[in-house]
């Protein structure tokens, strides 16, 4: 590594080469305390009160984990009943040399050189050599043999130092009643101790006097722990910017002071223990000034005060304060210049590589481990060399039960891939849920794609295509071609290991995302469990060939031997004959791989003295794991342990060493446990003492892991059995609520910086302290708290505290808005989803439910906002949960209502303009529509549904279909092999086979599972542009299809041409297979419909009863029904070929649709716009269904036969029940013509030929009964009143207009009075009336909430075609169909004025009652004054003018047309005042509807892109504008709020949030927990009203 350039170990990791690679960078600081025991608790105390605080909130600002290890602060002794604690020490300042990324270590030095151990172990030769220099005295000898026995399992062989216990077995007895014995045996372990110590230490002096052993070897029987770590601390490199060291000297100390012991080395007589004091001047004068830097020594001199150090004497406060600044200012200073000077420091700059590097690092450990499984490595090898250079080869999969080994395989197939397919192999390799880039399957295929686009410089796709889960899968296989097809030929290895650990969101475990066929020079390894979550199983029946499928069998008991020989010898330990006997019998009862693994970690603890009757290995796996755990409970006890993993197993994603010290510090039950024979060391703040988990830590070992997670480095347990195992002994019942309830507590903040009461049963005494726990903000100033986002509502909701949930979770506006904005919206709805699988059934279920599906209707949105590039993403949640929940809100207070007030809350702190929905103006939850699928890039020409209806295939003119799941709503495959436009697809009844027509003149046959290829099939589609009929038979073995004007029938199977079936003469519009597969029926523009016998493709019958093109065609078990242009349908006898019914209905319009019930009843045809049910065995009409505007062009029945669903022209769908003809739903929203219908039991898929939108509708029995939110208008025809009471709108009929009640609503009145069609609307500005005006040439004046007819104006030249108001409602301007363009008075109900006669008159206003203004298609604007009878002109568009409306004030005017422009006018000094460019000028823009705001400061303007924009009159800028997903079909500002409806009848109320100084910085950079989350960082000018 050390020879490697920087530029070339970036390339390595990105072509995933398994080198050994330097550290990682870490994102902790982690700082081993130093001292000795208790006299320097005063400092210990106020770092933990001011300085740790303050460096942790410091290091959080900037992405940084800030820990501390004291391990002696909060203990009474620093003996251990196994004599570790110095072992612990040591290992625990090299793991903070490992990790921190600053300084690691600081010592805190005064008068006590400190507690001096014993060696815990002494190798044999040394030991032999003290036994020769041991006095002669035989009790000497006899003591020092009785406490250290042999250990021949070591190489070479060590003396170990007995356990406090196996002497003394009530030393560590916890039981209250054998206390006396406890004290006892404390007692006599001390003289044991001493006398140890005395003769050790003299006999290592005489050896080293005899020339026997350095001086090193001797100073190790005199060292204390202190100076140990000290030593241990200066090892590293760069001491000078890792360690510090604080120095106190007490001056004056009294030795009358019984406190002056605490302070100093003194015997029990009081006299100083010179030995010790010689020991310590040389740490502080020589070690310590020969190792550390002299900036990097604090000395302090401080006056001895009785009983020692006191914070409460001001000159020791002083001190105490002077020292804690100095500390906190050394940290800070010391962790940035480490970080500038880090010499790997930009290796890992980017989040790509090391997401890759952290793969590479644990590939690698688990090589160093590996022993083994050489025949099934060769296995995969041979599989991989054979295929990798083949076409269409399958992906490599490994399969085998928990702890067989599975990871380790797929790290040694990774390490040895450059050996097995040449050293230029580039090698992906992923092992699932090991970092937080790991756990979901989009973040998985992100990073790889990214990598694969960056080491074979493929151009990366839009930021979009990362955040969109179709959008990735569809991209994967185009990648991995360009691969194949890449000039340099590397190949390419991808290995993802453990699908089985992969989470839930977008269903991953069905593998649709994986690509089940490689190109050349591309192979994928991935391996799972074999009956978790249904993963082979899915994986078999989409690659059900066998041979790439490879078991990891257990191991033989030959290999079992050979791999633990191995392990024992790498650390150079042995196991004695009776004891291998022992493993030997338990490795025969389970041969896995993990189970080898726990026996091996046991056997070497093993002693080669312990006895046989101890060893116990368990019988598998889980009885291992238990076994393990049933230690753990015995040496630390049973509360710690199970607390410790509790919390460890029940958090989502693990936890940090610092968060769990935090949980365990706020669990009563632990802290009653620990301080049962001492108290805590500080009144006022109580913890768990570090040493504690620290010890429990080491003993856990490697079976706890650490990996990545929300930017954290968190503990896991090693593996799923351990998991499992922690899950059924520390997490059952209340238990495991209780786990979260605390988990929940501290992720909520709820401890921090509060005083939290704890009561010591067995000391019976209570403390109110502080338990120095983290902040959890949202945020620490840049920075998210992804750890908060991901663990709070998964503990809260676990905890079973659904007010807590609600309140600072799932129904805080603050929190949400922070997780899309941090994560994404995907991950805040599987939040939500995981919330609504446990809370289904209840009333919060429901809550749950709305906010989820309105954060799905949203999503399409907010990704596109994610992936464009737009500044103000964050505004779109905020806007549509305005938009689509405040309609509940009376309904559901507790969560609904919570999460909108926070909504309206945030709205109005918001520090960037925006168009705040004030009601339900969005299509809202709940209701029919469930969600938008989008992927397509081009028109949807065709769709089918399997009989499963578990899966929709998609065709369009983009060249690609889609195969997508219905039950999540995701891509499966983008099948990409057509050159031209797809305009037809069927899937075959087995579900195995999709067959695709287009218009490059191919069929294709896929599978419809892997998306593989099976056939191509020639045709000659030259009239797809006119039908595209395909379909297949019902046995799943043939397609049939059109070829010219001929029909082909083809074996999809074999992949040949069956039969050619001629006879047409134009173009066939219709092709249908009967149920029983015996006969082929087709229609076609030569007017006929023929009956073909599918065996010998002979016509059976030609019917020549229609005299027009026919449009439609479908068939029964018995019947053949076709629809045609000549206004009638035929129901035909198959067998026979008669005629039964020739039916037309009464409005004699061409059919375009037909169907027939699934339980031939009934018969439905698409007469024009009305549908016309059939009773299909006597040709009798049961309903004419009217609803739709335009033509109907497709119909379907429900599966039960009892809805019928119509898609028409008028861009609608209706939902009719077929026994009454009743319209149950009238389902708008998909913008653009109904072309394509299909259905899933009640799930409703639309599609049209104008858009690449697909929709999804819920018309289940259920959905029915809903209370409509929409007004029923399809004209388009609309007035509202400014106060957003009614909606006024042309009715059905066309001549009645309607007045719809907002509150309730429903139709209130019908204002009945025309003669016509009605052909515009307009409220007056009070709100009192509208006027209406008709083709009848009237314009009548209605009292809106009477619903009377105030009068009829006098009948006027022609059809009346624009009406508008002046601003007191005085006077009215009509245009009519002629051109006249007249003035009306209101009051005196005449007319006034009429201006000159001019051509093409658009659109008029009024400025005053002396001046009209009207617009013409020439694009001039006519200004006539009443008085003088004079006109002007005002010119500046380019084209026909579109909307005009005039001021308040009638001094300004503001003009649309199909120009790029918005131009306002003065209307008194007929000049343009500004020109507000709306985009580029050769785009054709139709605004159709402008407003100006009552003080003329703004514009509104709508256009047919759907969106409403706000404009500064001043300068003509854009201010904000807000997509409100249909056409404006009316639209007024009323006191700074834009009303209006829109094409699918929604009301608009639009809030005009005004800022005039816009802050993208606009929240605290520090988010306090119990609010929503967010503060206001300043006061700027804003204006916002809202007249609700």
């Amino acid at each position: 590594m050390a020879t490697l350039k920087l530029k070339d170990l970036e390339e390595s990791i990105l072509c995933g080469h398994i080198i050994e690679l330097p550290p990682e960078p870490s994102q902790i600081v982690r700082i081993f305390i130093s001292s000795t025991f208790g006299d320097v608790v005063a400092e210990r105390n106020i770092l933990l009160q001011k300085a740790y605080p303050s460096l942790q909130q410091w290091c959080q600002r900037r992405g940084f984990d800030f820990q501390v290890v004291d391990m002696r602060w909060g203990v009474r002794s620093e003996s251990a009943v196994d004599h570790s604690i110095t072992a612990l020490c040591l290992r625990e300042i090299q793991t903070c040399q490992q990790i921190s990324a600053g300084p690691n270590f600081v010592c805190f030095l005064g008068q006590r050189y400190g507690y001096r151990p014993l060696p815990a172990e002494i190798e044999e030769k040394e030991y032999n050599i003290l036994s020769k220099c041991i006095s002669a005295d035989e009790s000497s000898i006899s003591l020092f043999k009785n406490w250290y026995k042999a250990d021949q399992n070591a190489i070479p062989p060590r003396y170990v130092l007995q356990p406090i216990t196996t002497k003394f077995q009530h030393y560590d007895d916890t039981d209250p009643a054998n206390k006396e014995l406890r004290e006892k045996d404390s007692k006599l372990w001390m003289e044991v101790f001493e006398k140890l110590a005395c003769l050790l230490r003299k006999a290592a002096q005489k050896a080293f006097d005899d020339g026997l052993i350095n001086e090193e070897t001797k100073h190790k029987y005199f060292m204390s722990v202190t100076e140990a770590e000290i030593r241990a601390a200066t090892t590293v490199e760069d001491v000078d910017q890792r360690c510090l060291c604080f120095i106190r000297t007490l001056n004056n100390i009294n030795d009358e002071d019984p406190a002056s012991q605490t302070y100093t080395d003194v015997k029990e007589n009081g006299k100083p223990k010179e030995e010790e004091r010689t020991l310590l001047e040389d740490v502080r004068n020589n070690f310590i000034r020969k190792y550390f830097r002299q900036d990097n020594i604090h000395y302090y001199g401080v006056e001895w005060m009785e009983g020692g150090v006191n914070p409460s004497v001001p000159e020791h406060e002083s001190y105490l304060e002077q020292f804690c600044k100095h500390f906190v200012t050394d940290i800070k200073q010391k962790l940035d210049k480490a970080l500038k000077s880090k010499p790997w420091a930009n290796l890992f700059s980017s989040e790509l590589r090391d997401e890759i590097a952290h793969h590479i690092n644990f590939c690698v450990s688990k090589c160093v481990v590996f022993c083994g499984r050489k025949d099934l490595l060769g296995e995969i090898n041979q599989y991989v060399a054979s295929t990798h250079t083949k076409p269409g080869h399958k992906p490599a999969v490994l399969f085998g039960f928990s702890g067989s080994g599975k990871t380790s395989v797929m790290a040694m197939l990774a390490k040895n891939s450059r050996k097995e397919l040449g050293e230029n192999c580039v090698t992906v390799l992923r092992f699932v849920g090991t970092s937080g880039q790991s756990t979901s399957v989009l973040q998985v295929l992100v990073s790889v794609c990214q990598q694969i686009c960056h080491v074979y410089k493929i151009d990366v796709p839009s930021k979009t295509i990362w955040q969109s889960y179709n959008d990735l899968v569809a991209f994967i296989p185009v990648l991995l071609q360009e691969v194949s097809q890449s000039e340099t030929k590397r190949p390419l290895l991808i290995l993802i290991d453990s699908l089985d650990q992969l989470s839930d969101s977008h269903s991953p475990y069905s593998c649709n995302w994986l690509p089940k066929l490689c190109p050349p020079n591309v192979s994928i390894i991935v391996s799972s469990l074999p009956n978790e979550h249904n993963i082979l199983e899915n994986l078999l029946q989409s690659m059900p060939d066998e041979n790439n499928y490879f078991q990891v069998k257990p191991l033989q008991e030959g290999a079992g031997k050979e791999i633990f020989d191995t392990w024992m010898s790498r650390i150079n330990r042995q196991i004695t004959p009776k004891q291998r006997k022992v493993f030997k019998d338990a490795f025969s009862r389970c041969r896995q791989p993990l189970f080898l693994k726990l026996a091996f970690d046991q056997a070497c603890y093993w002693r080669s003295y312990t006895p046989i009757s101890d060893l116990d290995l368990g019988d598998s796996v889980r009885s291992a794991i238990a076994l393990l755990y049933g230690r753990l409970e015995k040496i630390h006890g049973e509360t710690l342990v199970s607390h410790a993993l509790g919390y460890i197993t029940a958090a989502r994603n693990g936890l940090s060493e610092a968060e769990l010290e935090d949980v365990l510090s706020i669990d009563d039950e632990v802290l009653d446990d620990v301080y049962q024979f001492w108290s805590p060391p500080n009144p006022d703040m109580v913890r768990i003492p570090p040493l504690l988990w620290t010890r429990l830590k080491y003993d856990l070992n490697e079976y706890l892991v650490t990996r990545q997670a929300n930017g954290k480095s968190v503990m896991a347990l090693y593996h799923r059995q351990f998991i499992e195992a922690a899950k059924d002994r520390y997490l059952k019942d209340d238990t495991k609520k209780a786990r979260h309830q605390v988990l929940a507590e501290f992720f909520l903040g709820k401890w921090s910086g509060v005083k939290k009461t704890i009561y010591l049963s067995q000391r019976k005494e209570t403390y109110n302290a502080d338990r120095k726990v983290a902040i959890q903000p949202m945020k620490f100033r840049k920075i998210y708290n992804m750890r908060k986002f991901r663990e709070l509502p998964y503990h809260l909701l676990y905890a079973g505290d659904d007010d807590q949930l609600i309140e600072h979770a799932i129904g805080n506006f603050g929190f949400l808005n922070a997780v899309v904005s941090a994560a994404s919206i995907q991950s805040a709805i599987e939040d939500l989803n995981l919330v609504l699988s446990e809370r289904q059934g209840t009333e919060l279920g429901e809550e749950v439910k709305l906010i989820r599906d309105a954060m799905r209707l949203a999503r399409p949105t907010i990704e596109f906002a994610a992936g464009s590039t737009h500044k103000d993403v964050d505004k779109y949640l905020g806007l549509e949960f305005l938009g689509r929940l405040l309609q509940f809100v009376d309904k559901y207070p507790r969560c609904i209502g919570s999460l909108v007030n926070g909504t309206q809350d945030w709205c109005n702190r918001y520090r960037h303009s925006v168009l705040a929905p004030q009601r339900g103006c969005f299509p809202a939850p709940g209701g029919p529509l469930r969600t938008t699928l989008i992927g397509h890039r081009g028109d949807i020409l065709d769709m089918a549904i399997n009989q499963a209806n578990m899966l929709l295939v998609t065709a369009s003119r983009d060249f690609t279909v889609r195969i997508w799941d219905l039950e999540n709503d995701d891509v499966i495959h983008t099948l990409q092999a057509h050159s031209d436009a797809v305009y037809c697809v069927a899937i075959t009844n087995n579900g195995k086979w999709l067959v695709s027509g287009a218009a490059d003149d191919s069929l294709i046959v896929w599978s419809l599972r892997t998306g593989e290829i099976i056939h191509r099939l020639p045709e000659i589609h030259s009239y797809y542009y006119l039908h595209a009929p395909l379909t297949t038979t019902h046995d799943s073995c043939r397609a049939v299809s059109v070829d010219n004007v001929n029909i082909s029938v083809h074996d999809i199977i074999e992949g040949k041409r069956l039969q050619t079936l001629k006879g047409h003469t134009n173009a066939i519009s219709c092709l249908k297979v009967t149920p029983d597969d015996k006969y082929i029926v087709s229609a076609s523009d030569d007017t006929t419909v023929r009956i073909w016998n599918m065996d010998t493709a002979q016509i059976m019958h030609n019917i020549t009863d229609h005299t027009n093109d026919i449009t439609c065609l479908t068939v029964s078990s018995k019947y053949a029904v076709s629809g045609s242009r000549d206004k009638t349908s035929l129901v035909i006898d198959i067998v026979s070929g008669a005629i039964i019914h020739k039916l037309s209905s009464a409005n004699q319009l061409a059919v375009y649709s037909v169907c027939v019930s699934p339980d031939e009843t009934y018969l439905a045809t698409g007469n024009g716009h009305q549908l016309t049910v059939w009773n299909i065995k006597d040709g009798q009409l049961l309903h004419t269904c009217s609803g739709h505007d335009s033509s109907i062009d497709c119909i379907c029945v429900t599966y039960d036969s009892k809805y019928i669903v119509t898609g028409a022209r008028d861009d609608i769908m209706v939902v009719w029940e077929a026994d009454t003809g009743k319209m149950v739903h009238s389902l708008e929203g998909q913008q653009a013509i109904v072309s394509h219908l299909a259905l899933a039991k009640y799930l409703v898929v639309s599609a049209s030929l104008k858009s690449q939108y697909i929709k999804l509708w819920n018309i289940s029995p259920e959905q029915a009964k809903e209370k409509r939110q929409t007004f029923p208008d399809k004209s388009g025809i609309v007035a509202v009143t400014s106060n957003c009471l009614y909606v006024v709108y042309r009715a059905d009929n066309t001549q009645d207009v309607k007045v719809w009640d907002v509150e309730d609503g429903q139709d209130k009145y019908t204002l009945v009075g025309h003669t016509a069609e009605v052909t515009c609307l307009i409220t007056t500005h009070d709100d009192k009336y509208v006027l209406s005006g008709g083709a009848d040439k009237t314009v009548i004046l209605w009292h809106i909430k009477s619903g009377e007819g105030m009068h009829i104006f006098p009948e006027q030249s022609n059809a009346i075609r624009h009406l508008n108001l002046n601003q007191s409602d005085s006077h009215f301007i009509s245009v009519c169909a002629d051109n006249t363009v007249s003035l009306w008075s209101i009051r005196e109900k005449s007319m006034v004025a009429l201006a000159p006669t001019t051509k093409h008159v658009t659109c008029a206003a009024l400025a005053d009652t002396n001046t009209m203004i009207y617009g013409t298609r020439e694009s001039v604007l006519c200004v006539f004054n009443t008085k003088n009878n004079k006109t002007q002109t005002m010119k500046g568009h380019k084209s026909s003018i579109q909307c005009l409306v005039v001021s308040s004030d009638g001094k300004m005017l503001a003009s649309s047309a199909l120009d790029p422009f918005i131009i306002i006018w003065n209307i008194g000094k007929r000049k343009k005042l500004q020109t507000i460019t709306m985009g580029k000028s050769d785009v054709e823009f139709d605004v159709n509807h402008l407003a100006f705001s009552d003080d003329g400061r703004f514009i509104a303007s709508a256009a047919s892109d759907k969106q409403v924009k706000l404009w500064r009159v001043q300068d003509g800028t854009l201010v904000t504008s807000q997509y409100v997903y249909s056409n404006v079909t009316a639209m007024k500002i009323k006191y700074y709020n834009i009303i209006g409806g829109t094409r699918i009848g929604q009301l608009l109320m639009l809030q005009i949030h005004y800022v005039e100084n816009e802050d993208d910085d606009y929240f605290e950079d520090d988010i306090s927990e119990f609010g929503s989350g967010f503060l206001p960082r300043r006061q700027t000018s804003s204006v916002c009203c809202s007249i609700l």
